[in-house]
């Protein structure tokens, strides 16, 4: 049973593609004893921008439901649309490190890393593979969320040096 194949560039044969392989992983399903939910099934295309417009599909139908195409789906907490998943951790992370930043001179600097990687590390870390191959633009805001997580650590001013900081914080396996 050949189930991926490239999208058709004729809207009604994308359509009838990306349904006839709905109605096979469904009846594969079917088969295993498992359950595909129509009503919570979601269908985003995967490939650029301009791909995904070419291709022409905006409703697939799936069983008795017609699903529409979405351009994001979330799923276990992320986002499937690299720029957005980011955006999001960016902006939660950056608010946990404000936070943490009003309250570093009331805490000891064990405390400030374990706030850190318990609040912003972790999100940073979570499902983190993903981002594997993402462009630069993408993971430059990680990198400026953990570098700002260091300058908070170490109390080192905004243009100073941060690698040897990072090394510092993060020793490899040949230093423990």
């Amino acid at each position: 049973m050949k189930i991926f194949r490239p999208i058709a560039s004729i809207p009604e044969a994308a359509s009838a593609d990306v349904t006839n392989c709905c109605t096979q992983i469904k009846e594969w399903m079917n088969i295993n004893k498992l359950k595909l939910n129509d009503d919570k099934t979601e269908c985003m295309p995967i490939g650029t921008s301009a791909r995904c417009t070419q291709s022409g599909l905006t409703v697939v139908q799936i069983g008795s439901s017609s699903i529409d195409i979405t351009r994001s789906v979330k799923n276990l907490g992320v986002v499937l649309s690299m720029k957005q998943h980011v955006s999001h951790i960016s902006q939660v992370c950056s608010f946990q490190l404000r936070n943490i930043s009003n309250i570093r001179k009331y805490l000891t600097k064990e405390s400030l890393i374990i706030l850190i990687r318990t609040l912003v590390t972790s999100m940073i870390d979570y499902c983190n593979s993903l981002l594997a191959g993402a462009p630069k633009s993408v993971t430059n805001k990680l990198q400026y969320i953990q570098n700002t997580a260091v300058r908070i650590v170490s109390s080192c001013r905004k243009y100073d040096h941060i690698t040897p900081i990072l090394h510092d914080l993060h020793p490899t396996e040949n230093q423990l």
